[in-house]
């Protein structure tokens, strides 16, 4: 009678541990669908337009060594700028490029790692649709503007960069093939008036 009764009660126990497995198992297995479905979760177009300028960007030393802290730098330095390119009336993005050091390596917190003191750098452009972004080239200068001229459907751009209290390099971008390209690039000299003289062209 005891032998029964035991060997009754070990196997209500085992039945109620294969239980407990399963349970411990199925909820095993939720959990991590749950993780799969949140890290498989598309970037925002800001977020995958910051990925794309890291791939595009030689490394240099005030790198971090995550990706994610480096994404963020970008999100939180850069300007985030728009522009009507193809007349459509759908903006696409134009993204100034800055870095600006948190304070390591004894460098002033603040300043900023890409840009000259004139403020020069490169813009990276974007196109957005449907929540996809598509590189469309970069261009580089203190500032840019959009001319009236078009080449293949886009607007041609014009940047200017610093050279002297009264020089700047002008250049000129067309779309060729699906991305911006460098087509002029010429050293001028202003007057007063703003009125300007070639002195050098270098492109």
């Amino acid at each position: 009678m005891i032998t029964s009764s035991l060997r009754e009660a070990t196997r209500w126990c085992w039945k109620k541990m294969r239980i407990v497995r399963e349970f411990q198992y199925l909820s095993f297995v939720v959990i991590c669908a749950g993780c799969a479905a949140i890290s498989g979760h598309a970037d925002s177009p800001q977020t995958a337009i910051a990925r794309d300028i890291l791939s595009r960007m030689e490394p240099d030393f005030y790198w971090s060594e995550s990706e994610s802290q480096n994404v963020s730098g970008l999100l939180n330095d850069c300007e985030w700028e728009h522009a009507d390119l193809t007349g459509t009336g759908t903006e696409e993005v134009v993204v100034k490029i800055n870095w600006f050091s948190d304070g390591r390596f004894g460098i002033t917190k603040g300043h900023n790692y890409v840009r000259g003191a004139q403020g020069q750098g490169d813009f990276f452009l974007y196109a957005v649709r449907d929540e996809h972004p598509t590189f469309l080239g970069k261009i580089n200068g203190g500032h840019w503007k959009l001319l009236a001229t078009r080449s293949e459907g886009y607007a041609d751009i014009e940047a200017d960069g610093h050279d002297a209290w009264n020089k700047a390099v002008v250049n000129v971008y067309q779309f060729s093939k699906g991305k911006y390209e460098l087509t002029s690039s010429i050293l001028y000299e202003f007057d007063e008036d703003g009125n300007r003289e070639q002195i050098r062209r270098f492109k």
